[in-house]
């Protein structure tokens, strides 16, 4: 996952773990909360996250987690985990069976590789759901990852 690391993301990854997926998840440095990330370290799931990161450092701990995780579904936030990977780590490619966009301005990004032809995988958008906008928008929930 590429999300903000908050309770909610931590529920989601161990939930997706004891069902048996490898996760592992991505964070800029946005408003993460650096507690889940310690407890989801601790628990031996891999987050690519330091508040203290440059820019070329988050660049490569998101390539560095690519190259552990050889994800095959990605749950994205603005397009940018399965953006790298389709630029940087192409190899991965044939493996993605798909990605769940968080966002409109990701969904644009996705639609502008598709309109070049360089999109490989379906993309759910999620902000389209019914279930963002008529509850996650309403209450801040955090469904719109399942």
């Amino acid at each position: 996952v590429c999300l903000i690391l908050e309770p909610k993301t931590a529920i989601l990854l161990r939930q997706l773990k004891a069902a048996g997926a490898k996760v592992g998840a991505y964070c800029g440095a946005e408003a993460n909360d650096e507690r889940v990330a310690e407890q989801l370290r601790a628990e031996g799931i891999p987050v690519a996250y330091n508040p203290d990161w440059t820019p070329m450092q988050a660049h490569q701990g998101a390539l560095d987690l690519l190259d552990e995780l050889k994800p095959n579904i990605i749950i994205d936030d603005g397009a940018s985990f399965a953006r790298l990977a389709a630029m940087e780590r192409p190899e991965l490619m044939a493996d993605i069976i798909g990605v769940a966009e968080e966002t409109t301005s990701g969904i644009r990004a996705f639609q502008a590789m598709q309109d070049a032809g360089k999109l490989s995988f379906p993309v759910i958008a999620v902000n389209d759901s019914m279930l963002k906008t008529g509850f996650d928008n309403a209450h801040g929930t955090g469904e719109t990852c399942v």
